[in-house]
């Protein structure tokens, strides 16, 4: 069995902090919820930073401000365009594991990325 923990946070220090404090607790998966972040905090470095942080599985989840559910926090604050683009940057760095919205047609480059 192997334990994923959700971290949310509005700034990338916030996120780091908590990605460790929950490998310290065990976690053996973070799913980073970038889509909370800040809008100023919503950038292609964000996502290297948080991706490189450290060496534990990740699961990066952008979501789209209509799937985001109640949280008013949650939620890509950007252009659709600009979510994708964070989303393939991503994958571009070799997330292992992209969360993605099944009402949303997710285009991107991840064919030769894996």
């Amino acid at each position: 069995m192997k334990i994923a923990v959700s971290i949310i946070g509005q700034i990338v220090d916030e996120v780091k902090r908590d990605m460790d404090l929950a490998v310290q607790q065990g976690a053996d998966i973070i799913e980073l919820r970038f889509d909370y972040l800040r809008r100023e905090e919503q950038t292609r470095r964000s996502v290297e930073t948080l991706l490189r942080h450290n060496s534990t599985t990740k699961i990066f989840t952008n979501r789209h401000f209509s799937q985001a559910g109640n949280d008013t926090r949650a939620g890509f604050k950007g252009t659709e365009d600009e979510r994708l683009e964070l989303v393939q940057t991503a994958v571009d760095l070799k997330v292992e594991n992209i969360d993605v919205e099944y009402k949303h047609e997710l285009k991107i480059d991840w064919r030769d990325k894996i």
